[in-house]
């Protein structure tokens, strides 16, 4: 028999028809296309969560007993994933309003008061033009507040050296140098080899990790357990989800040059920045990579501290791209804790570790603060509570 070829708009539609014609039974591709054309992914998914068999059986080809059976099949396969982006989707903004609601909440989270953020981004578009896109408007508004004087110039004592500034206000990352990129090859090696004889325990509570409908998600790991944090992603939840890559944070200081280095290794795209340095910059970047498919990695308590205490950052990144938030961590039997404000963990070879992967937090676009805050503290308990020191 010939091969039959079928072309999809989207990988999202190309995995749903997978998942119908591999994982429920009595349906083919002539009914799977039919359920593409009657509805769409988004609608899809919020039905078979919500059980919501009369919508289903309104698709042509699809009776009532092959919506209940579709439903049985596939609920636990599709989750609370799909019941909130449906629930995101009917509430959804209309596209200009999403593009201004989408540049204020990035302007917030880089320290704006809201109406502040309203101002600039309405000017901001006046200026561009209704087709800017979001990472044009937030670009036009933080050059446009750079230029504004700030401070006062400091009176500085006879033959002391100037501090310059770059004009424009843009703060250039720590650059790594050849050393650092020796020694980033060394400590690439040595985590290879030491969780090569690690004992793994792996305890997967997110429910979204091991499913058939791939999509990126924010990684979140304690800035102490760094160590393991590649072998977590790319040992596990790189095998099962289906995504372009990893984006990771990191700071912009010298030490982030050398942890630059040593992501390079793991084909890690670092994004430099931190809530005290290019934090405008590296946020905008992040939501790029999001948006082609990535997953994003952050340390929530980085990089200076306080320990154990998550950031708003996360949080702002989360509601602003609308991606879940997957806490992410473990303990190992033996170890050795740095001297440092992190008491940062270096596992010891052959040692026990249980890496546990918690369940999402979801970060609606129209959260509040207090609903944003109490979203926070609910991140932070539940990687408390997956971290034993």
């Amino acid at each position: 028999m010939p091969n039959i070829l079928y072309g999809f708009a989207t990988a999202a539609e190309r995995d749903l028809f997978r998942l119908l014609i591999n994982s429920v039974s009595g349906i083919g591709p002539k009914t799977a296309l039919n359920i593409l054309s009657g509805m769409n992914v988004v609608a899809f998914r919020g039905a078979v969560a919500g059980s919501d068999v009369k919508s289903l059986s309104q698709i042509s080809g699809v009776g009532k007993k092959t919506a209940e059976r579709i439903v049985v099949e596939l609920r636990d396969k599709i989750g609370a994933a799909g019941a909130w982006e449906a629930a995101s989707a009917k509430h959804a903004l209309s596209p200009d309003d999403q593009k201004i609601n989408d540049s204020v909440l990035a302007l917030m989270a880089l320290g704006f008061k809201q109406i502040e953020a309203h101002d600039a981004v309405r000017a901001a578009q006046a200026m561009l033009g209704a087709q800017a896109t979001v990472e044009q408007l937030v670009r036009a508004c933080l050059k446009k507040r750079s230029v504004m004087p700030v401070h006062k110039p400091t009176p500085q004592m006879p033959g002391a050296k100037s501090k310059t500034q770059k004009s424009g206000g843009v703060v250039v990352a720590h650059q790594i140098k050849w050393y650092q990129r020796a020694a980033a090859w060394l400590i690439y090696a040595v985590i290879r080899t030491v969780s090569a004889t690690l004992r793994y325990r792996r305890d997967d509570r997110s429910g979204y990790i091991n499913v058939p409908i791939p999509g990126p998600a924010i990684y979140c790991i304690w800035h102490n357990r760094l160590a393991l944090s590649m072998p977590a992603y790319f040992d596990y939840v790189k095998i099962h989800r289906n995504t372009c890559g990893l984006a990771a944070m990191v700071s912009a200081s010298k030490d982030g040059g050398f942890l630059t280095g040593i992501l390079e290794c793991f084909n890690v795209q670092p994004v430099r920045g931190s809530s005290s340095r290019r934090g405008p910059q590296a946020l905008l970047e992040l939501t790029t990579w999001a948006d082609r498919g990535y997953d994003l990695a952050i340390t929530p308590d980085g990089p200076r501290g306080p320990i154990y205490v998550v950031q708003d950052g996360v949080m702002a990144l989360a509601q602003l791209t609308g991606l879940p938030i997957v806490p992410v961590s473990y303990s190992v039997t033996w170890k050795i804790r740095v001297k440092s404000w992190d008491r940062f963990q270096i596992p010891l070879p052959f040692s026990r570790c249980e890496m546990i992967y918690e369940k999402p937090i979801y970060v609606p676009r129209e959260a509040t603060d207090d609903e944003r805050e109490q979203l926070r503290l609910q991140l932070e308990a539940k990687l408390k509570s997956i971290s034993v020191d």
